[in-house]
């Protein structure tokens, strides 16, 4: 076996011819020139080389170490992701359903489970951080913001005028200093739109869209009557002084969530008086637009608004509207766009609609097992489809978010329909 370069000896021919050489090398080691030889240059060469194979060697196998760990995280995180997902889409319905429907009666009185211990996770992506989701189960009001609450003041004034007289609504006489008034100075200002009512078949709970069926945002805080086209749709069908065939309340807060709903229904909004036949609930939106939320945590929601009302009005009926469909695509789809017409960044858009359909559809299943409950679906009213692709009109969402008077006009006829249906039914009952 050949001998290893270093180990061999030169043949005699070889050393003379290095007795003759002579080379300059400068040295790492000092910092002046030395005179050496080719075989010392050759010995010093030959130890640096090993020494760089020695050093690539460690930063391989470190490289190769540290390569590994990376793919077992990605593999992790993948895995995570991909759990995560599934949960929000296809196991979401199955999550919900298991931890809130068909349980015991818990603290709350209800069949309702409002155990956050159960929830999977609380926001739309899969975790519990990235998201401003308010406790489901607690009510929450915006005590500190003006404009909420003057829209909450003025949806109690709503209230008081619904029951109020014609001698109330004339403004009494006054004292020497000036003063006196049974209504509020916000209830003064609305007072040209509402007719006397002593008897009110159906109150609307909710957010934006229920809002500007009033004609206005906010308690008309956001720029007065800007809906007057929505509110005249309202007028005509639901106030019988106008021709409508039901009369109705519309107490809706620009923005509310579920939490927020249900600290405006304990706090003067579904007062001991006010008793309708039916309370019809739209609310969940915004907790997923707004918050962020879970499918879980949405659905959660929403039912302790509807426990509340089945609490302090166990006679009445309560009629849960499905979340309306969005979509914060410029064409409107729900899932997926157009690529040819769509300039969207597809990652900045967010298809909150398949977890709509989940909470839709455990809501439905929950008003089947309850008597009290009616579910009502406006996903044919709202939802067209072409080219096999379902999306929103423009004609009747115009901001794919909130009904235009158009789509008032349609879905307002679709209600009375229901509560037609309703009414008659109770008539026959009694």
């Amino acid at each position: 076996m050949r001998p290893p370069l270093h180990s061999r000896k030169p043949h005699d021919d070889e050393q003379q011819q290095q007795h003759e050489k002579k080379s300059i090398y400068i040295s790492p080691e000092f910092h002046g020139v030395v005179v050496m030889d080719d075989n010392q240059k050759s010995k010093k060469q030959r130890g640096a080389t090993t020494k760089r194979r020695l050093m690539f060697a460690v930063v391989f196998l470190f490289s190769t170490h540290l390569l590994r760990t990376y793919h077992t995280w990605v593999a992790d995180l993948s895995s995570s992701v991909s759990t995560a997902t599934s949960t929000t889409s296809a196991d979401a319905e199955h999550a919900m359903e298991e931890y809130i429907l068909g349980t015991e009666d818990d603290s709350l009185g209800t069949k309702f489970d409002f155990n956050l211990g159960k929830v999977d996770h609380w926001c739309f992506g899969g975790d519990d951080d990235s998201c401003s989701c308010l406790d489901p189960t607690e009510a929450v009001g915006h005590l500190r913001t003006k404009d909420w609450i003057h829209a909450h003041q003025i949806n109690k004034d709503l209230i008081n005028n619904a029951f109020a007289t014609l001698e109330d609504l004339l403004p009494p006489s006054t004292d020497d200093d000036g003063l006196g008034s049974n209504l509020s100075e916000s209830s003064i200002t609305i007072g040209e739109n509402i007719t006397t009512r002593n008897d009110v078949d159906v109150v609307f709970l909710g957010d934006s869209i229920t809002e500007e069926w009033n004609g206005w945002s906010m308690g008309g805080a956001w720029g007065g009557r800007r809906f007057d086209d929505i509110a005249h749709v309202f007028e005509t069908m639901f106030q019988k002084g106008k021709g409508g065939e039901v009369e109705a309340l519309a107490l809706g807060i620009s923005g509310d969530v579920a939490p927020n709903l249900l600290w405006r229904i304990q706090n003067g909004e579904m007062p001991d008086n006010l008793n309708p036949k039916v309370w019809w609930v739209l609310i969940g939106t915004n907790d997923f637009g707004k918050h962020k939320c879970s499918e879980e945590i949405v659905l959660m929601g929403i039912l302790r608004v509807v426990e509340e009302i089945m609490h302090h009005k166990p006679d009445a009926t309560i009629v849960i509207n499905g979340i309306l469909p969005r979509s914060s695509r410029p064409d409107g789809k729900l899932v997926g766009g157009d690529d040819k017409n769509n300039d969207d960044d597809d990652d900045k858009v967010i298809d909150f609609w398949p977890a709509i359909q989940a909470v839709n559809e455990n809501l439905q299943k929950i008003c089947e097992k309850h008597d009290q409950l009616e579910y009502f679906d406006a996903d044919s009213i709202f939802i067209k489809e072409k080219r096999s692709k379902k999306y929103i009109p423009s004609a009747l969402m115009k901001d794919r978010l909130h009904p235009t008077a158009l789509g008032h006009k349609i879905w307002g006829e679709a209600i009375v329909k229901k509560l037609s249906e309703i009414l008659n039914r109770d008539k026959k009952e009694r």
